[in-house]
């Protein structure tokens, strides 16, 4: 029984891989969607660097219906981040209010 054709696959050189995270990041980067941790509407570019380095532990939860961000995100994030990212470890309620009251108090100050 033949498999159906799934059309050519397509490779990006390096140029082709930069230039199409480029385009996701121009073309998300503004999207909104309500945040279950902080309570309100935030964009995309504070999930994507939420904890500086790593997005946030909820993006695939919060994104992945509207966008196709665990595929961007492999094909983004290096292969140890990718798995670094996956092994996080939530925290809970009380640690991440914490953390969230101290990065609102640095942005005040």
């Amino acid at each position: 029984m033949a498999k159906p054709s799934q059309g050519p696959k397509v490779s990006l050189d390096g140029f082709g891989f930069f230039s199409k995270c480029y385009v996701m990041k121009e073309k998300y980067d503004k999207l909104q969607c309500r945040c279950p941790r902080l309570g309100h509407e935030v964009a995309f570019s504070y999930c994507r660097q939420e904890s500086g380095v790593m997005p946030c532990q909820r993006i695939i939860a919060c994104w992945g219906v509207l966008i196709p961000v665990e595929t961007w995100l492999k094909d983004e994030m290096p292969a140890e981040q990718w798995d670094l990212f996956c092994r996080q470890e939530p925290e809970d309620k009380l640690t991440t209010l914490v953390d969230l009251v101290g990065k609102a108090r640095k942005v005040q100050d």
